[in-house]
């Protein structure tokens, strides 16, 4: 009975560990195709990082108070979207250059990462 017991301790034990490890492992990175969405709410954008091909259309609505998206980095500096969204409104770009571009929020510390692959 003794031995019965601890085969059930260590078989419990080993897939508590399986489990641990695979919780523990990252989601593979997927990388969009055509149109994809950002959602302004919390402040935060949400997702925060994405992957995207050249010609993917990205549409961010905002849910939050008004926010002007602003270009964080590149060509884009400053000028990204450039007008207000009011809550319940939407932005979209599309992006034709690979690259990595960070979009902000006018007056917020927030911002999203998206990469832009051929």
């Amino acid at each position: 009975m003794k031995s019965l017991r601890l085969s059930i301790l260590i078989i419990a034990s080993f897939a508590l560990i399986l489990a641990g490890n695979a919780c523990s492992k990252p989601a593979a990175a997927t990388t969009v195709t055509g149109a994809a969405t950002v959602n302004v709410s919390n402040n935060s954008f949400q997702p925060a990082m994405m992957t995207a091909r050249v010609g993917t259309t990205v549409t961010f609505y905002n849910m939050m108070s008004s926010v002007t998206l602003i270009g964080k980095s590149g060509f884009m500096m400053g000028s990204f979207g450039g007008t207000s969204m009011m809550t319940g409104g939407s932005y979209q770009y599309t992006f034709s250059v690979p690259g990595t571009y960070v979009v902000g929020a006018s007056g917020q510390n927030f911002q999203c990462t998206i990469t832009i692959v051929s």
